[in-house]
């Protein structure tokens, strides 16, 4: 059943375990955002809601971002203490005065959606707990720990 299953589908089962193993019962559930199309025109985008240039989901948090590709593969798990400051650190603005997406920096795997969780302000370092737990369990592609089962230095 989990093959039958989409990346982002795996992403909220993850999270739902995670609240169940590892938070209390009376802390918020963390949630998983909506997807986020990065390139709006591009055909791996469609049908997504949020768009480039709208502001990011869950932006004035502290949390964790999660990377999807062109084929919504997972590539990349992160933590921030501000989603809006790391993940635009990633994008900007084309040159050209369109307002288009372009990446600051190549990826081996480009970037098309992107996912957040938002975490609490004052549990901001459960970011990290929740980071390494997705990272372990859904194996993100350019997550190097995630991908060859390292231990954080």
């Amino acid at each position: 059943m989990a093959e039958s299953l989409s990346v982002h589908d795996r992403v909220v089962a993850a999270v739902n375990r995670y609240n169940d193993s590892f938070r209390h019962p009376s802390l918020r559930k963390l949630v998983v955002s909506e997807l986020y199309a990065l390139f709006p025109d591009e055909p791996a985008c469609a049908g997504v809601k949020l768009k480039w240039p709208e502001p990011w989901p869950n932006r004035d948090n502290p949390g964790v971002y999660l990377m999807f590709g062109a084929e919504r593969a997972l590539l990349y798990v992160g933590k921030a203490w501000n989603l809006n400051s790391r993940i635009s650190s990633y994008f900007r603005y084309t040159s050209d005065g369109s307002r288009r997406c372009e990446l600051r920096h190549p990826w081996k795997y480009t970037p098309m959606l992107v996912a957040t969780i938002a975490v609490d302000e004052d549990k901001f370092f459960e970011a990290a707990g929740l980071e390494e737990y997705l990272i372990e369990t859904l194996q993100p592609l350019d997550n190097e720990r995630g991908a060859k089962g390292e231990s954080a230095t």
